[in-house]
């Protein structure tokens, strides 16, 4: 059944003209680079289409292990309320405002 839904939504996207798939210069690559300690990195990109704005802010902690990711998973826990409350209710600072683990490429 799950294939059959899959299968009528990728039809209605193949017989709309204005779909099109995205050439693979549009895709988003992920990587990892190592900072030195201390260092600071600022990427900045301007889109004329929306005037929103974004900000991530990334703390790389280790290397994937079960311990460190047991710890993190709670940490992650612990200060999830209180990065919505404080950044989205209280400070007003956007409408969407999620904090979390990303893990990639073995590092998180």
């Amino acid at each position: 059944e799950a294939l059959d839904i899959a299968s009528k939504v990728e039809s209605v996207f193949q017989q709309n003209s204005c779909s099109k798939p995205l050439v693979p210069s549009q895709l988003t690559k992920h990587r990892e680079v190592q900072l030195p300690d201390g260092a600071n990195l600022l990427f900045e990109v301007e889109n004329e289409v929306h005037k929103s704005c974004c900000l991530e802010i990334y703390y790389q902690c280790e290397l994937q292990t079960l311990e460190g990711n047991m710890l993190l998973e709670l940490f992650s826990k612990i200060i999830a309320e209180s990065c919505f409350d404080i950044l989205r209710t209280k400070e007003q600072l956007g409408y969407i405002v999620v904090s979390g683990v990303r893990r990639a490429n073995g590092v998180q």
